[in-house]
């Protein structure tokens, strides 16, 4: 089995973007020579020689490898940054058509697509990350967030870099901490937000028997909300909830819940500054 400090294997990478086996392995040892025969590609990437012909005729194909009819045929794959550029725009241009089909299909069912304010569920860290980068990456004005102290995946690199994309196209960042460590690790990872010590400690576990803990709460431009909860497990058994379309009075409730603390704090940097202007 793997582990985080494994380097990635580009057998499986190439073949995770459309490559068939063969194919990846055949063009992953012509990157590592400068040029070479079919029994050279064959020795190298493990391949029977009668199949590296069959490949390379599609790298090729692809705009991968290029071809020189000598006798022996020699082979050459092309620069690696021009290869990586080549599958990134195919891939886009897959995405792309993705869309274009799907936002083309007749929706079943009349206006069901469209309707919004119902609340769904979304279980496991992986998800509901997603589900709060989408919101995170739609929000025009404002983000409200709380985290609960649960280590390095409280605030992860990929929730960590929409936030800080969103900070600079001018949305404006709250982030909530309920331990002293997440609010340093907030303050580090995203800089640009405006990082408060949470004042909703009190719904964390306060014996214990209780193992449902906060995993994290999210509002953005007062319209998407999204709950989180963890169970004993850790971020694995993190289950949410979340509803795209607040109603106001809901909206109300969760803007206040969310800030708790903010507001707070900020009353304390008043009353200071008033208290330095009355000194001078």
């Amino acid at each position: 089995m793997s582990n985080d400090t494994d380097p990635p294997n580009p057998v499986e990478i190439l073949r995770d973007l459309g490559l068939k086996e063969y194919e990846a392995r055949c063009f992953v040892a012509l990157t590592r020579m400068p040029h070479g025969t079919a029994k050279a590609v064959s020795d190298t990437a493990d391949v029977p020689r009668t199949r590296v012909y069959d490949a390379v005729d599609q790298l090729q194909a692809y705009g991968l490898v290029d071809v020189q009819h000598s006798n022996p045929q020699q082979f050459r794959a092309i620069p690696v940054d021009k290869a990586v550029t080549l599958l990134r725009r195919d891939f886009d241009q897959q995405f792309d058509d993705l869309q274009h089909a799907l936002s083309a299909l007749d929706p079943i069912g009349g206006d069901a697509l469209q309707d919004q304010g119902n609340v769904w569920t979304t279980v496991g860290d992986p998800s509901v990350t997603n589900r709060a980068i989408g919101f995170i990456d739609d929000a025009d004005e404002e983000i409200v967030m709380v985290l609960d102290g649960i280590g390095a995946d409280s605030v992860s690199d990929r929730l960590a870099e929409r936030l800080r994309a969103a900070a600079n196209r001018g949305v404006t960042i709250y982030i909530g901490a309920l331990t002293e460590s997440t609010y340093e690790q907030v303050t580090a990872a995203v800089p640009e937000a405006r990082t408060f010590e949470s004042g909703l400690e009190w719904l964390q576990p306060q014996t214990e028997g209780e193992n449902e803990r906060i995993g994290r709460l999210l509002l953005v431009d007062r319209a998407a909300l999204l709950l989180s909860s963890i169970g004993s497990n850790g971020p694995e058994e993190e289950t949410a909830i979340w509803i795209d379309n607040v109603s106001s009075g809901l909206l109300v409730i969760a803007r206040r819940l969310l800030a708790a603390g903010l507001d707070r704090e900020e009353e304390s940097l008043d009353e200071t500054a008033e208290e330095g202007s009355g000194s001078e």
